[in-house]
């Protein structure tokens, strides 16, 4: 029984070569999903797109039609072991259940039981669902697809229109009492700063994510997406410069307030805001090298993730491995244990 495994390194001593791993990763307007092997490597990759402010049904319709194309990508005979969701907000891991996920519009939405709904009757009916925040599932994705010596602790942070931070520490995650550890956007860096989406003022969300990069001088969108705010970065647009270069101080400001609280030993970038490059990155390195003075220790190393604009839905692949050998939490569908025959 694959559940009874005591850690990943026994699970790869067996003839993989059969058996998948599937992750989707469902964001504000699209559900991105992928198959992998045991050892993280891309077996198929279907998106699909929903437009914002989507239903938790409509979503939930999306992604199961997604899955089930996905699944047909695969070679026939392949099994697979589990699928992981990753989604934004306060997650209830073992119940499978949305706490609250402000950018979606959803509280206490029963994710797993909506998708077991749909996939029901479908090839993919008895396979066990798990459900975890974005960013933990990203920060297993790093844990168990790309491990590096300095890597524990480890602290993934995920950047995109929220930010929510993953910690792994002993090879173990740490999501907090109810779910709310990775909600590191909305520890407040600035006092009657600008306005967050949780209603407070000056959180780490405002400050550094995707509005804070479209805000102009008057505090107010002019970019309209990543790819018009990296257009103006080309063109060296001094007033799109000055919101990117503020909001890179900022994340280095987050950086350095996590690294004295968690003294990890790497720390991974992600999210879509990395992808604007140097002009975000830089500034935050500059910050956390010049501040970083606690204990005289030098700062941790900080890296950009391998996998990319895939790394929650390849860490929603790596959740099943993670659960699988570290059996603490049943399925959220209590779908049955998988046997290697």
């Amino acid at each position: 029984m694959l559940a009874e495994a005591t850690g990943s390194q026994q699970l790869l001593k067996t003839d993989l070569t059969p058996l998948l791993l599937i992750g989707a990763e469902v964001g504000i307007e699209s559900v991105r999903t992928v198959a992998t092997s045991l050892a993280g490597e891309i077996q198929g990759c279907v998106t699909a797109r929903y437009g914002a402010s989507p239903t938790a049904e409509a979503c939930v319709a999306s992604l199961a039609s997604a899955l089930q194309d996905l699944h047909r990508q695969v070679r026939p005979g392949q099994q697979v072991l589990g699928i992981g969701i990753g989604l934004p907000g306060s997650i209830d891991e073992a119940q499978g259940i949305v706490n609250f996920a402000p950018h979606l519009g959803w509280r206490d939405v029963p994710i797993a039981a909506l998708l077991s709904e749909k996939l029901r009757g479908t090839s993919l009916a008895d396979a066990p669902l798990f459900v975890q925040n974005e960013a933990d599932m990203a920060a297993l994705g790093e844990l168990e697809f790309n491990p590096t010596p300095d890597s524990d602790p480890l602290l993934y942070v995920s950047i995109n229109q929220g930010i929510a931070a993953g910690v792994i520490v002993g090879g173990r995650l740490l999501t907090g009492s109810r779910g709310y550890a990775e909600e590191v956007g909305h520890m407040v860096l600035q006092f009657n700063g600008p306005l967050c989406s949780c209603g407070r003022r000056g959180c780490a969300e405002a400050m550094i994510a995707t509005r804070a990069v479209q805000r102009g001088s008057a505090g107010t969108a002019v970019r309209h997406s990543l790819g018009e705010v990296r257009e103006h970065l080309a063109s060296k647009d001094r007033e799109t410069l000055k919101a990117v270069t503020s909001a890179g101080h900022h994340l280095g400001m987050l950086l350095l307030n996590l690294a004295t609280a968690y003294d990890p030993g790497c720390i991974v970038l992600g999210g879509s805001v990395t992808e604007l490059g140097a002009p975000f990155l830089q500034p935050a390195l500059d910050v956390l090298d010049a501040h970083n003075t606690f204990g005289s220790s030098a700062s941790p190393t900080v890296r950009t993730s391998r996998f990319g604009l895939n790394a929650v839905a390849i860490g929603a692949a790596a959740l099943v491995r993670y659960r699988l050998t570290h059996p603490a939490l049943p399925s959220a569908n209590g779908g049955s244990a998988v046997t290697v025959s």
